[in-house]
């Protein structure tokens, strides 16, 4: 009972009873907004686009700018969209599984071809906004009563063009 307890006393003159209250809820002060230039600072289990350093094949120009609407790394190459699953501020870097789009269902899932990897804060790029949740696994011969779950998430706005989608 933290911060809204209250006590109800009966009086036996009284019929209703008197409620006191021990603590006024507190007002949360909304913090102060950060400057433009700031990098965005991931929370585990946020969506986040990444620059990808270990992208072997890319279709980047020569000079190594990204054409006009899409979103590349300093080297070129695409950038991923990762779930997070820890965060070391001491390292200034985070844990993230990187996703790939299932093009039947448009959802991303936990890629198994592409190993967790740690990736500096400053090559976040951006948290996106995403729903997760879980549905039955849909391989019948290894889960026949479909009792396994797999994760995904439904990204809520539009993934820039760029964005590495497949899970090679």
């Amino acid at each position: 009972m933290a911060s809204r307890c209250a006590c109800v006393s009966a009086r036996t003159v009284a019929v209703r009873p008197r409620v006191q209250h021990w603590h006024r809820p507190r007002r949360l002060v909304p913090p102060p907004s950060a400057a433009a230039d700031d990098p965005p600072t991931p929370l585990a289990f946020d969506v986040v686009l990444y620059r990808d350093a270990g992208f072997p094949g890319t279709d980047a120009p020569r000079d190594g700018a990204p054409s006009a609407g899409t979103v590349a790394s300093r080297s070129g190459s695409p950038c991923s969209l990762g779930a997070v699953m820890d965060v070391d501020p001491e390292r200034g870097a985070c844990s993230v599984t990187p996703l790939c789009e299932e093009p039947e269902t448009g959802v991303w899932l936990e890629s198994h071809v592409r190993p967790r990897v740690s990736v500096r804060m400053e090559d976040v790029l951006a948290v996106v906004a995403a729903d997760f949740a879980q549905r039955m696994a849909p391989d019948r011969v290894s889960n026949p009563h479909g009792e396994h779950a797999e994760d995904f998430w439904e990204i809520v706005g539009e993934v820039p063009e760029g964005v590495r989608r497949g899970d090679e």
